[in-house]
Formats: structure tokens, sequence, C-alpha cells
């Protein structure tokens, strides 16, 4: 690297499974008890596509794991959210 010294680390910090965004909105959408539609504009340019981000160096490098489950996680960001906005 043009003989500089690297000073960070490059680290994927996931939950080492990849979740559809349609089943977040609807883990969402039953938290917030609301009736909402779930709307696709289809008139917008998409693609099919799964991410999965590689969390191995993350555990194996600094032992960290995730410590709550997606549901959980998703759950205490919709009650901090109903409590601040």
């Amino acid at each position: 690297i043009n003989g500089q010294k690297m000073n960070y680390d490059l680290i994927n910090v996931s939950y080492g499974k990849a979740f559809s965004i349609k089943s977040m909105v609807k883990k969402i959408k039953l938290l917030m008890n609301k009736g909402y539609k779930i709307i696709f504009n289809k008139k917008k340019p998409s693609i099919k596509i799964n991410i999965l981000v590689n969390n191995s160096k993350m555990i194996r490098k600094y032992n960290w794991r995730p410590k709550i489950s997606i549901d959980e996680g998703i759950k205490k960001t919709v009650v901090w959210y109903l409590e601040n906005y």
C-alpha cells in the first residue's frame, strides 16, 4: 500500500444471515400495530439480489457475535422509535 502503514482493520459487522426487505418490513408492520399496506412500485427499476455479508473475520479476530436475534433488534428499534418520535 505504497509504504503506508495500515492503521485500520475492515470488519463486516453483521448478523451472519440474509433477510429480505419484505420480511423485515412485515416484522416492523406487525410490531407497529398499524394497518399499513405494503406497496411495491413496479415502475421503479429493481433487481433481485441476495446480499449476505461474511462476518467470520469479526467472530474469529474479535470473538464478537450478535447478542440478540433479528426479531429482538427490530422490536427494540420500533420501541425506541415510538418513544422518541
